[in-house]
């Protein structure tokens, strides 16, 4: 209760107690010494009558005759708080007793007994010794009225109430003047604190004259106010702007959407997800340092791109947002176009490095009664890895219908299996393997080429050439590859016979795992974990993979052979590269894509190709092998050409791992 009322009150009520409590407390001094003093009167003035009556009571103890009494109570009428006075001889016997005409003494009285002085709620009781000349000749026995001391009292008491009153009306008066003066500035402050607009950062100031410590607490206010208005300021760019490119975020764009998706909206719109090909390997190449630094390139690039109604937002990693409000997918696709040029065209130097890049654009146009926020951020990731999916550089912009969306969709499901696999590991995947088998040569040796194969949650077969591909895409290779190497190791170790009748061992490796890091940790981790001829072991990465970035493939192969393992180039011939390629890969191994091998009985083009191939990779003493051997003719032809290898259903088709152990 006493929170709920306010300091003005507050201030007068406690003032006013206060008051009260000292006025009380000095009524109660007073009262208590002007009693004290009362009794010291009394007391006096009985002790002056008994000096004055002393002789004269003597001769009452003496000769108790008539006349005496009278003169004695002629005297003590004169004094008339003196309502009673008896003499008490030294035998005990009470020789003189007057009582004032009118009064009668207290029943309990007993004169007496009575030793010392004594008060009662209205008489004074003194009883002092009758000496004169040193000889005690009795006692003299005194009642006083008080009442004629009271009289002073109450008139005095009177007076100390008026006092007390008036006190209290200037007491209260004082209050209300310093709760008017002194809690008013404190009111204001309240009522600019309750005004105060934190979401339109509006902090109302608050003036004064004042230099006293109001007016410090006037100007920390107002200092604070400013500060919390700055760094509000900053926190809510902070909370809408990429700190690196200085772009707006996430947040603030889905804001936006959000408002080109509400029913006030009438326009079309135009969403756009525009990402960097590649921009991990540049990470990897030249360091975070060189991928920020492309990052505030290409934000800049982008913004002196757009139009000024375009919003431009960097999402994360390096993926930008561009809303194009009021355009739809027609006016969209220049726009997209128009930045892919510049984009796509774009060299980026750091360093001793120089990059060409390239960009994805993904696109969704839209109207706010046909979409919400989670349809469009949905289809939005549907176009843009069907971009991806389009190889670099790609515009594609979403239609329910496309065939790239209904891939995507089957993407979606297939990663969900990949995922699930990864996870539980044997209950999903299975390794197969498939012979190598030599042609110039005999041996008792085995050789061949590791295989996988999914089940999905129904256990049903999903071929490589389904799911590899959707792991290629969804940068799962990498996880994909390292669980083959790992399983097949862990398979391999508890057969030492079959490791001593192995030739060597083939194990394919995804474009993106090349130079990846978390990859080359796991073959380190592997050369300590198990005891295994590293160099029976032969990676195997594509032909595309490894010319289109011949740096990083360089890079890696060098790695592998430092660690005692081989490596083979797959695919051979599938990219069209230029054979000046195998110059500047320190390979082992050649493996001639299949489709040269097919065709090669009817085709003089194609075999002349393979011959070609195994002639120059005999020059750099490289191995070759042949896919694809489906039928004696082509053993029979390859042999004759010089290959070493060769890999086919002719030869041996693929069976589980554990049947070869």
């Amino acid at each position: 209760m006493w929170n709920k009322i306010s300091i003005r009150w507050q201030l007068i009520a406690l003032m006013s107690v206060a008051l009260i409590l000292i006025q009380a407390a000095l009524f109660a001094v007073d009262f208590l010494s002007d009693s004290h003093q009362r009794k010291l009167l009394a007391v006096e003035e009985a002790t002056t009558l008994s000096h004055a009556l002393q002789h004269d009571l003597v001769k009452a103890v003496i000769d108790p005759r008539a006349d005496t009494y009278s003169d004695i109570s002629f005297r003590v009428s004169g004094f008339e708080s003196v309502m009673m006075l008896a003499v008490i001889n030294a035998q005990g016997n009470q020789t003189l007793n007057y009582i004032r005409n009118g009064f009668s003494p207290p029943a309990e009285l007993a004169i007496a007994s009575m030793e010392k002085t004594i008060f009662s709620d209205r008489f004074l009781h003194i009883k002092q010794p009758l000496v004169v000349d040193n000889y005690q000749f009795g006692e003299m026995f005194f009642l006083i009225d008080m009442e004629k001391y009271n009289t002073g009292l109450k008139e005095q008491l009177k007076n100390r109430l008026i006092v007390f009153h008036a006190g209290l009306v200037i007491a209260l008066l004082i209050a209300w003047y310093i709760s008017r003066n002194y809690t008013k500035p404190f009111s204001r402050l309240a009522e600019a604190m309750h005004n105060a607009d934190l979401a339109s950062l509006n902090f109302p100031r608050v003036q004064t004259n004042l230099k006293n410590e109001i007016g410090l607490l006037y100007d920390g206010y107002n200092e604070l106010t400013d500060e919390v208005t700055e760094k509000t300021k900053h926190l809510k760019y902070l909370g809408e702007h990429d700190t690196l490119t200085g772009l707006h975020n996430r947040y603030a764009i889905e804001q936006k959407i959000a408002v080109s998706l509400s029913e006030e909206c009438q326009f079309p719109s135009t969403l756009l997800m525009v990402d960097i090909d590649e921009f991990k390997i540049i990470n990897d190449t030249a360091g975070h340092a060189a991928g920020d630094d492309l990052l505030k390139q290409l934000g800049l690039l982008l913004s002196q791109g757009l139009d000024k109604s375009a919003d431009l937002a960097r999402i994360g990693g390096d993926d930008f947002l561009i809303l194009l409000p009021g355009q739809d997918e027609n006016q969209a696709l220049k726009q997209a176009e128009k930045l892919a040029a510049s984009l796509n065209g774009f060299r980026f130097s750091w360093q001793e490095h120089l990059f060409n890049i390239t960009c994805t654009i993904g696109g969704v146009s839209y109207k706010p009664c046909e979409f919400t926020p989670q349809s469009v951020s949905i289809a939005l990731d549907t176009a843009f890895y069907a971009a991806k999916a389009n190889g670099h550089g790609q515009i594609h912009f979403y239609r329910p219908d496309d065939e790239k969306v209904q891939q995507y969709r089957s993407d979606v499901k297939t990663v969900s299996v990949i995922r699930d696999a990864l996870a539980k590991g044997d209950a999903r995947f299975e390794l197969w393997a498939q012979a190598i088998v030599p042609f110039q040569k005999q041996t008792e040796q085995v050789s061949y080429e590791i295989l996988l194969r999914l089940k999905d949650a129904d256990g049903n077969m999903v071929y490589p050439d389904v799911f590899l591909p959707t792991a290629n895409r969804y940068q799962l290779m990498v996880a994909v590859d390292s669980y083959v190497l790992w399983q097949y190791l862990e398979t391999v170790s508890q057969h030492h016979e079959h490791i001593q009748n192995l030739a060597f061992v083939n194990i394919n490796l995804g474009g993106s795992t090349l130079n990846n890091p978390d990859f080359q940790e796991k073959l380190r981790l592997a050369i300590e974990t198990f005891d295994f001829p590293w160099e029976k072991l032969v990676l195997e990465v594509t032909e595309t993979s490894a010319v289109g970035n011949l740096a990083l493939a360089s890079d890696f192969i060098q790695y592998c052979r430092k660690l005692g393992m081989r490596v083979a180039l797959d695919d051979f011939g599938t990219g069209m590269a230029s054979f000046e390629y195998l110059k500047h890969l320190p390979l082992d191994v050649v493996k001639i894509d299949g489709s040269f091998v097919r065709d090669m009985l009817d085709d003089p083009v194609d075999r002349a190709m393979v011959s070609y191939v195994n002639d120059i990779s005999k020059l750099r003493n490289q191995e070759t092998i042949a896919e694809f051997v489906e039928l004696p003719e082509h053993q029979k032809q390859l042999t004759e050409i010089g290959i070493d290898y060769g890999q086919g259903y002719h030869l041996e088709k693929p069976k589980p791992l554990q049947a070869w152990l």
